[in-house]
Parts: structure tokens; C-alpha cells; sequence
């Protein structure tokens, strides 16, 4: 079919294909547009009346004009061909999303608020779609919502069509009356999207089977497991909408798409406004009596039921699910007169954090970021884990007088203020007990504390990479934590020595310390991104390069081998270490957002987004996530959204002269310039001579062309985007061009990453006035090909 002409449409590509037929891309030659075309397969419309049921519910359909459901152009007969003429979406499925891991609450509430807005417009014309399911659900490269396949809507009114009783849908996403071949009305899809609405929170429909019978016995007999019981920050309310989509008898769900709207548009104002309730904090339990009232008579319901009982039967009498068990480790306190433990109390506290993590799934831990924000000074512990919404807190201090060290830890519940357990453990060089044994003792007595059987494997995991020598894993930490802080230091030269230094000296203790070698390669990574040394980016490559050759079963040590062969160009290689140091830990914000900055320096900023999305996920304080995930929503033209997470941030973050200088940039192209001007001088006060770039930029928006020509007169790289930001901007569309197709032809091997990629090209406004240029075209077209190829090399995790 491909390149083949049917009537005035030109097949280009074959888009997918299921049940009901095939779908292609093509090209519309009358009126010069991309469409798609669902051929319909034979079989379906073998007798007359199938064809005419067929033809009446695709002419219903192209009576919904909506922002959120795909248009229906016509419908077509051509020779022996059935087909339907709509509207082609550009766009990746909701399905495709979710499977990359559970959606932000914001993200769902928002594709949730647009899936009801479609339901409510098609109630309005009596239609329902009786197929919701997150794969008939496309989402733009701007985060719209699309709804496919309405054209095999069904009309409430005909009901010489409801007689067929036909079941349609993919069965996981049925409601009872579908399951089970009862009529159908508008509120079969409210229930559809209630199932979405689960998938979209937790990564998986609400009922599950090995095969359509045991699912469809779910539907029609069990209750899903609650979402609180599966992730910890569900606001009440939004919980409480969802199970009412999912009510099992339709009189007791919303009755119109529009009280639903009510609802979702009210807790997205709650949300927005920072008022959501809070995360309900028990579990509720589903009266039994309502289960009673939905015994549906007849064969279909009987056979399903004789198939499932043997594998329901002892699922029956299951307890209900078990609220996690949550605890907050708060950071240790250095005791010592002369506190030069602050490295060491940090790293200890991550540590026993990250290895209570590992030992044991039955156990909520807040992450240290987190727990750094509710972390102040004079406030009692226990307020902080009633913030935290935690029932436990681990409250320690460290004490150092020579070569013993001291570690006082207590156990506290939060509800009534108690000490439940304390714990006392020391080094000494009779023992020969090490930091790292007490790490491993204070993470597995609070887990037995509790009553929760640690694994063995999470220990396992827990001790790897660690050094045998108690001062290099000292040196290490000590080193880290200058490089983590390597903004408090006067110069970048300041910190940079005494990073290395330490780190040498953990080497020189334990030679093969993998995480040391590590350490090293990040402090010449970091100093690198701020000197541009060549020398530098030779060091990282070689210290991340020995840390993989030493212990290549770390996440950390494939993470560095990957921007390693990054920076080397060698992509492909880069991509597999990326992907296995996220198979080893695929609950880390550092890696999820590393992941995500790999998938920005080659163009994929969408799918960046979803990764940044994730660390953020993992970790809400994790602010390097929130930053990068705004530069990318700049990147692609949604600077409302990239402005939104900055102001966030900037609430808390004051003295970061970086995200005043990104905030500026939003604000610059929402055209509040005043504004943007504002931040700029708090970011060139922090960091003087920091924002150059950033003020021409603002000279060419303000029209005043020779200050901003002055400094791309004055810059050493001619093809830096900003400088074609400008020419673009006033107009000088030969130098603009020009600089891109310098910028293309030195692509990675000045800058590392792709400055003038197609997402960049296409959606960045600054480029708009070059896309009637027929030279632009040419150049759009061709990184469009790479973007694609990339697309799908790279976009895969």
C-alpha cells in the first residue's frame, strides 16, 4: 500500500493496525494536508446491514468537532475499500507514556480533565465511544489530549443497534454492563476513564487476570486494589473521584461527563493554589453488600465465574492490603567539639536511607532532599515526621574523639512522641567495627524494630562498592560533598583542588575504590562545564572509564562510562550504559535525571521531560531534575510551564543566580519584559558577568538592534544559538541561517549537545520568522530525519 493512490489521498506510511483494520499516514493532493486513513477489513463489513451500521455511526461521529477527539474528515468507498478519511495526530499514545512509569498527579489530573471534556461533548450529541482505553488516546508533542476512534461510536437513541449487545472494548478497561453484554449508556465511559485515570497513577489497570475471564470475573465481582495503598502522595480527593468513576453499579457513578469536570476543575484549582488535602491517611475498607447487589444473571457471567473460582478462591479470603509501614531519617547531628564531621553525617544519614530502602519494599523512607526541606532548626522532630506524614523518625547524633567513633540513633513514633528503640554503636580498633558495619546495623535493626523481615539481597546490594578501608570511604564522602557544594566556594579552582585532592587520597588508601575513580571523573566533569579545558574532559573520560573497568555492577560506574562514550561520540554505546545503570537502580533521581540529560544533548527533549518527570517523581526536592526539566520546556516552546517550575523553585532557592537567569529567558518570551530585566540583575549580582547572553537577547526582543549586534560582535562562537536567536529575531534571516548551519556542521564536537536540533527549530518562537524561508525548510527537513532516527535509537529506555 505504501506510495499507492486511493481517490486524492497518497499512502506514505503504514501507522497501525488492530481488530477493526489498518491505518495508514497519507497525503491529501486536493487539499495539501497530512491525513489518516482506517481502511476497514472485509470481514467486519461482510453482510449489508454491518455496512450501513458502520457507515451511520461514522457519520455521527464527524458531527463532533472537539478540540480533544480526532476529527473525522469523510468517509470513502473505493472499489472493494472501506475506509475513513481523519484527522492524523502527531503524538505518542497515553499508553506508550504510561508504560514508562506512573504520571505525575498534576499530569494525570490535567489529561484526565481533558479526556471528560471530550466525554462531555459527545454525551452532548447522545454518543459514546464504548472503547476508552489509554491506547486509543493520543497525546501531542504539547501535551493535548486526542481521543481516537470514535467512528465506532455508538448512538444512545438507536436502539435497534443496542440489541446486538455486542461486547467491544479491550477488556481490561470494560465496564460491568459491557463485560457482561448488558445496554450501554454514556456512563460505561466514565467508567472506562476511571480505569485510565488508575492506570495513569499507578502504571497498571485496576483489574488483572492471566487471561479475559479471570479480568472479566474481576470486573464484575472485586474491588481494585486502592491507589493509596500503591502510592503515598494521592491527594484524598482525587482518589475519591476516581473510585466513583469506578463504582460498579452506573447509579451510583457520575451520571454526566460534566459533574465530573466539576470535580477534576476543582481539585486542579486546589492543586494549583497549593490548598490540595492531604494523601488520605488509612486505607478505607469496600462494603460488602454492594458486591451482593451486582450478581448479574445469565450464561455469560455463570461461565466466567465457573472458570475463575479455583483461582479467586483463595484470593477471597486474602487480608486487604497494608498501608506501608513510613519512616523519616533525619540528619545526623555532629556531637564533636570541633564538628568537622558535616560530610561524614551526611553521607552516613543517605547511606542508611538508601539502605533501608534496599532491604525492605514493605517500608516508605522520605528521601533526604525531602526531608532537608522540613528540616529546620529548634523544630522537634516529631512535628517534622507529622509534616512528613510519616510514623516513624530515626533521630541521631555522631560523636568523634580520635580514632573512636560514636553513633547514637532513636528510633521515635511519631504519633505519641516515644522512643520505641535506641540504638548505640561505636568504632574501634579492637572490633574492628567500621562506619560502614554501624550503616548496616542501624538500617537492619530498624527494620526488624518494626516487624519487617529484611531480604538478604538488599543487603547484598546495599554493600556494593564499598571500600574496605574506613578513612578512603571518609575521603570519598568528604570529596563529594564539595562537589555537590561546589557553589558555596569562592571559585570554581578552589573547589576543584580540594575535591581531587580528597579523592586522591581515597585512591592511594584502597586503589581499587570504583566510587573514588567515580568521584574523580564528576569533579573534572563539573570543572570541565565550567572552564570548557579540553584537559578536564580528557580526565573525566579517563577517571569514569577506570571506574567502570573496576567495578562495572554499579549504577554509578555505568552512568560515568556513559557520559564517557557521550562525550567520545559514541552514542550508541552511551545509550546501553545509560540503560543498564537505570536497570540496576531505576529508583534513582540522580540516574533517572542523567538519563534525561542524555536524551536532551541528542534533541529527544520530550522524552528528557519524561525522565526529568520521574526523578522529580522520586524525589520532589530534587531541583536539578525541576531545572533541566524547565530548560527543556524552553527548548520547545512551553514557557509558561519551564516559568511555572522555576517560580516554584525560586520560593526557596533565592540565591541561585542560575534559575534567575533561566526564569528571565521564560519571561522573556511570554514577553514580560520588565520582568525578565528584574531577574537578570538579581542573577548578574550573584554571579557578576554571568548573564551577557541573556540581556542581548533582551535587546533584541526590545527592538534595540545595535546593543544586542554588539555583543554577537563580540563572542568567539559564531554559531552560538543565542546569536542566531538574535539575527532570527531582527530579521536577519542570511547570518541566522548561516550561524545554524555552522552550529550543525560543529554539532557535539564544541558544545556536547545539539543546539539546533527539529524540536529546537520547529517550536522555539525566536525561529519563527525563518519558516517561510525555503532555505529553513531544506534545514528543518533534513534534522527532522535525524530526530526521527534518533527517535528511535535513543528514545527507548
Amino acid at each position: 500500500m505504501i506510495g499507492k493512490k486511493i481517490s486524492q489521498y497518497k499512502i506514505i506510511e503504514e501507522l497501525g493496525s488492530g481488530g477493526m483494520g489498518v491505518v495508514y499516514k497519507a497525503e491529501d493532493l486536493k487539499l495539501k494536508r497530512t491525513v489518516a486513513l482506517k481502511f476497514v477489513v472485509p470481514r467486519v463489513l461482510k453482510k449489508q446491514e454491518d455496512k450501513e451500521r458502520f457507515i451511520r455511526e461514522a457519520q455521527t461521529a464527524a458531527c463532533l468537532n472537539h478540540p480533544h477527539i480526532c476529527t473525522i474528515y469523510q468517509i470513502e468507498e473505493v472499489e472493494d475499500s472501506t475506509f475513513i478519511v481523519m484527522e492524523y495526530v502527531e503524538g505518542r499514545s497515553l499508553k506508550g507514556i504510561i508504560e514508562k512509569g506512573p504520571l505525575k498527579v498534576e499530569k494525570a489530573l490535567d489529561f484526565a480533565i481533558q479526556i471528560a471534556e471530550a466525554l462531555e461533548a459527545a454525551q452532548e450529541k447522545n454518543i459514546i465511544h464504548r472503547d476508552i482505553k489509554s491506547s486509543n488516546i493520543m497525546i501531542t508533542p504539547r501535551d493535548q489530549v486526542k481521543i481516537m476512534d470514535f467512528g465506532l461510536a455508538k448512538v444512545v437513541s438507536e436502539s435497534q443497534l443496542t440489541e446486538t449487545a455486542s461486547i467491544m472494548g479491550t477488556v481490561a478497561y470494560m465496564s460491568p454492563e459491557q463485560a457482561c453484554g448488558g445496554t450501554l449508556d454514556h456512563r460505561s465511559d466514565i467508567w472506562s476513564l476511571g480505569v485510565v485515570m488508575y492506570e495513569m497513577l499507578s502504571g497498571h489497570v485496576p483489574f488483572q487476570g492471566e487471561h479475559e475471564q479471570l479480568v472479566l470475573y474481576s470486573i464484575l465481582n472485586k474491588y481494585h486494589e486502592p491507589i493509596s495503598a500503591l502510592r503515598s502522595n494521592i491527594p484524598y480527593e482525587m482518589e475519591r473521584i476516581m473510585d466513583k468513576c469506578l463504582e460498579k453499579d452506573p447509579t451510583e457513578r457520575y451520571q454526566h461527563a460534566n459533574e465530573l469536570l466539576v470535580d477534576l476543575r476543582r481539585l486542579k484549582k486546589e492543586t494549583e493554589s497549593g490548598i490540595t488535602p492531604r494523601p488520605r491517611p488509612f486505607l478505607h475498607k469496600r462494603r460488602m453488600k454492594k458486591l451482593k447487589s451486582l450478581v448479574i444473571p445469565g450464561i455469560f457471567v455463570l461461565v466466567t465465574v465457573f472458570l475463575a473460582a479455583g483461582y479467586f478462591l483463595f484470593d477471597w479470603f486474602r487480608p486487604p492490603p497494608q498501608r506501608k509501614t513510613s519512616i523519616a531519617v533525619l540528619p545526623i547531628e555532629d556531637m564533636s567539639s570541633q564538628e568537622e564531621n558535616e560530610a561524614l553525617c551526611l553521607y552516613t544519614t543517605k547511606d542508611i536511607i538508601r539502605k533501608i530502602s534496599l532491604l525492605s519494599d514493605e517500608l516508605r523512607v522520605v528521601t533526604y532532599d525531602l526531608v532537608m526541606i522540613h528540616n529546620r532548626q529548634d523544630k522537634p522532630s516529631v512535628s517534622i515526621g507529622q509534616e512528613l506524614n510519616v510514623e516513624f523518625v530515626l533521630d541521631s547524633s555522631l560523636l568523634s574523639d580520635g580514632n573512636r567513633l560514636q553513633i547514637n540513633a532513636d528510633l521515635i513514633s511519631v504519633k505519641d512522641n516515644s522512643v520505641k528503640n535506641t540504638f548505640k554503636y561505636e568504632t574501634s580498633e579492637q572490633t574492628e567495627v567500621s562506619i560502614l558495619d554501624i550503616q548496616d546495623n542501624i538500617s537492619k535493626a530498624i527494620v526488624t524494630e518494626l516487624g519487617i523481615h529484611f531480604r538478604e539481597s538488599g543487603l547484598i546490594a546495599a554493600k556494593k562498592g564499598e571500600p574496605q578501608n574506613d578513612d578512603a570511604y571518609n575521603w570519598y564522602v568528604k570529596g563529594m560533598h564539595v562537589v555537590d557544594t561546589q557553589d558555596t566556594y569562592p571559585n570554581a579552582e578552589h573547589w576543584f583542588a580540594l575535591a581531587t585532592r580528597m579523592f586522591k587520597n581515597a585512591i592511594n588508601l584502597e586503589p581499587d575504590y570504583a566510587l573514588a575513580f567515580w568521584g574523580l571523573g564528576a569533579a573534572h566533569e563539573a570543572y570541565y562545564n565550567e572552564t570548557g579545558d579540553e584537559e578536564d574532559l580528557e580526565q573525566t573520560i579517563v577517571h569514569f572509564e577506570k571506574a567502570y573497568a573496576l567495578n562495572p555492577s554499579l549504577a554509578e560506574t555505568n552512568l560515568g562510562s556513559g557520559w564517557a562514550h557521550f562525550y567520545m561520540g559514541d552514542f550508541d554505546k552511551a545509550h546501553m550504559r545509560f540503560k543498564r545503570a537505570l536497570e540496576l537502580d531505576p529508583m534513582s533521581p540522580l540516574i533517572n535525571c542523567d538519563v534525561g540529560s542524555f536524551l536532551a544533548s541528542v534533541g529527544l527533549f520530550y522524552r528528557a521531560i519524561d525522565y526529568y518527570s520521574i526523578s522529580i517523581q522520586l524525589d520532589p526536592a530534587y531541583s536539578r531534575a525541576d531545572v533541566l526539566n524547565a530548560k527543556c520546556q524552553w527548548y520547545v516552546g512551553e514557557f509558561e510551564t519551564g516559568a511555572g517550575i522555576l517560580k516554584r523553585l525560586l520560593d526557596y532557592q533565592q540565591d541561585d543566580f542560575y534559575m534567575h537567569r533561566e526564569y528571565a529567558n521564560h519571561l522573556m518570551m511570554l514577553g514580560s519584559y520588565d520582568k525578565a530585566e528584574e531577574e537578570l540583575s538579581i542573577a548578574e549580582k550573584l554571579r557578576p558577568g554571568s548573564t551577557e547572553a541573556n540581556h542581548a537577547l533582551l535587546h533584541a526582543h526590545l527592538g534595540e538592534a545595535d546593543k544586542a549586534l554588539a555583543y554577537v560582535q563580540n563572542i568567539k562562537s559564531t554559531h552560538h544559538y543565542v546569536a542566531t536567536c538574535i539575527y532570527s529575531i531582527l530579521g536577519k534571516h542570511d547570518e541566522a541561517i548561516e550561524n545554524i548551519k555552522r552550529g550543525i556542521e560543529i554539532g557535539f564536537k564544541e558544545e556536547s549537545r545539539c543546539l539546533y536540533c527539529y524540536l529546537i527549530l520547529q517550536y522555539h518562537p525566536c525561529y519563527q520568522s525563518l519558516h517561510n524561508d525555503p532555505r529553513f525548510v531544506e534545514i528543518l527537513n533534513k534534522e527532522k530525519e535525524k530526530y526521527e532516527l534518533r527517535l528511535r535509537m535513543y528514545g527507548d529506555f
